[in-house]
């Protein structure tokens, strides 16, 4: 199955797990997690690098070198529904926080202000 094919099935994927385990020692944004929320999968994450700011309170973050502590997250995702459709609901919600014109905006404003420290945040206007 070639690479384009694979990431098309993600989103079905997500979407039908009873949880996403992602135990990362080393990651830079955490995009796996957010794919998953977005998606209805309730996380299960390391709470290390930026993963604790990209889910928020909407997944449990473990640290990933301690396993009991992994496994006891997992357990109570898959035993407890009420947890499981609880950060499914909230999984949804932190996701919509990442859109790519947010992503715009900070770019635009992290440039504004290293070329004009007293720089005014930017208004962007709607294109459509």
């Amino acid at each position: 199955m070639d690479r384009r094919r694979a990431r098309s099935r993600l989103p079905r994927l997500y979407a039908q797990a009873d949880r996403f385990l992602f135990a990362s020692l080393n990651q830079r944004f955490g995009l796996p997690p957010l794919e998953a929320m977005a998606c209805g999968a309730p996380v299960v994450s390391s709470a290390v690098t930026s993963l604790p700011e990209v889910c928020g309170d909407a997944a449990f973050l473990v640290e990933p070198t301690e396993s009991e502590r992994i496994f006891e997250a997992v357990r109570l995702v898959l035993t407890e529904p009420d947890i499981a459709q609880e950060l499914r609901a909230r999984g949804k919600v932190q996701a919509r926080k990442f859109t790519w014109r947010e992503c715009a905006k900070h770019t635009l404003l992290a440039y504004r202000k290293a070329l004009e420290p007293d720089a005014p945040e930017p208004k962007l206007r709607h294109v459509f």
